[in-house]
């Protein structure tokens, strides 16, 4: 409720730009497809909207053009067509395959013991063995 409260006092001044900081963040599904929906109805009656979201379905869902920044620095820019060229080992890349392209896969590759600097340490911690301590 709080989150459509704040949308709906955005757009008392009528912007012609509107803001977004990760919209549907903690919410519901259904709660999260009626704000999107919201925000895509917004978006034909000509208001730009510029969204912050770490959720690349929400990305893909909402935006005509997606910038993705890693440590603060852009590491991609394009429509969703366009960045999915940049994933070659996939037939149907999602923006998330996009986003693990860009950025790297440390993370990813740590979580599946794959990482050169000691197996499994780069999440858990030095010779724990995967457990978290």
């Amino acid at each position: 409720m709080k989150q459509r409260i704040n949308i709906v006092r955005a757009l008392l001044t009528e912007p012609d730009i509107l803001f977004l900081d990760e919209p549907t963040l903690g919410l519901d599904p259904q709660t999260t497809f009626m704000i999107r929906t919201f925000i895509q109805e917004l978006n034909k009656q000509g208001i730009t909207i510029i969204l912050t979201t770490h959720d690349m379905i929400e990305a893909d869902a909402l935006c005509d053009r997606v910038a993705i920044i890693d440590h603060g620095k852009l590491a991609a820019l394009g429509s969703s067509a366009e960045l999915n060229k940049k994933v070659k080992d996939k037939k149907s890349p999602t923006m998330e395959d996009v986003f693990l392209q860009v950025t790297g896969t440390e993370v990813r590759d740590a979580a599946k013991g794959k990482v050169a600097t000691g197996g499994r340490r780069g999440l858990f911690g030095r010779g724990s063995g995967g457990r978290v301590r």
